[in-house]
């Protein structure tokens, strides 16, 4: 969870930003991870806030260019914000990009019919996508930066060194798997999963472009298992990358595991590769 005095900083820079456009409207928070998410009502906007570092910037900068590029080629993604520059703004040490507020509902991955339609949606966007013109970072870094915290005894207090050591030992084993894999990569979402898609009345609209990148479309499909939208795909591929996103999400939502609903993931996807035997055995 992040920190209140990040969080603090956060809703000022997002009131700083406002400011160069139209009055000072009161911030609401919509969520906090590993950014924070901020609504704008008066301006029917969204600002996404994050510490400003080198990392974070690149980033954003990412999102930016990527959303704005699908969006304008008709692609079911939301765009940033027209006053939007092509960088984002530096308030309070924190880097902040503006967005739409896109009136939505509740993406469910319990309704296949919702799962369907937002597959077929990312199919779209995998397809307009394909000429991107920008630089984006392989796939394979993401799932790299996953080993980090697990070879350290202390990357992931919040699990148990039991669970740290089945990880390790499963993300090597996997890794291995796929060196054996030839991959047919295109630019794709990167972090696709049904909390990054919006359900409108006009459809389902694509967001969050932060981890864009190129890598093979199995990989997004793993967040949104319909896979008749993503014809053809190579199984085996699929089911090993399957494994390595939950080991991913694993790292990534233990350490945020102040937070039940991280914490919950968690415990799924750990179990989920224990049930499959993804590691020692």
């Amino acid at each position: 969870m992040v920190e209140d005095e990040v969080l603090t900083r956060a809703l000022r820079a997002a009131n700083r930003v406002a400011r160069r456009g139209a009055g000072a409207p009161e911030a609401v928070v919509l969520y906090r991870s590993r950014r924070i998410c901020v609504l704008l009502p008066e301006l029917a906007t969204v600002a996404r806030i994050a510490l400003a570092d080198d990392e974070s910037l690149a980033a954003s900068a990412r999102e930016l260019a990527v959303s704005r590029y699908l969006a304008a080629r008709g692609a079911p993604a939301v765009g940033p914000s027209q006053a939007m520059p092509s960088t984002p703004f530096v308030e309070e040490g924190m880097a902040v990009t503006l967005w739409p507020h896109v009136a939505h509902a509740t993406a469910d991955y319990d309704d296949p019919e919702e799962v369907a339609r937002a597959a077929f949606a990312l199919r779209r966007v995998h397809d307009a996508f394909v000429d991107y013109p920008g630089k984006l970072p392989s796939y394979v870094e993401r799932i790299e930066e996953c080993a980090a915290p697990l070879r350290r005894g202390d990357g992931l207090p919040a699990m148990a060194d039991e669970d740290r050591m089945f990880l390790l030992c499963a993300y090597e084993q996997l890794s291995r798997s796929l060196a054996g894999f030839v991959v047919r990569s295109s630019p794709i979402h990167g972090d696709a999963h049904m909390g990054n898609v919006f359900l409108t009345s006009a459809g389902p609209l694509w967001t969050d472009f932060e981890t864009a990148c190129v890598g093979p479309r199995e990989w997004d499909a793993t967040g949104v298992p319909h896979l008749p939208a993503f014809e053809p795909v190579d199984a085996p591929l699929y089911a090993l990358l399957s494994d390595l996103r939950s080991l991913c999400v694993v790292v990534w939502c233990s350490a945020l595991a102040a937070d039940p609903d991280k914490r919950g993931a968690a415990e799924y996807h750990l179990a989920r590769l224990k049930e499959r035997g993804a590691g020692p055995g």
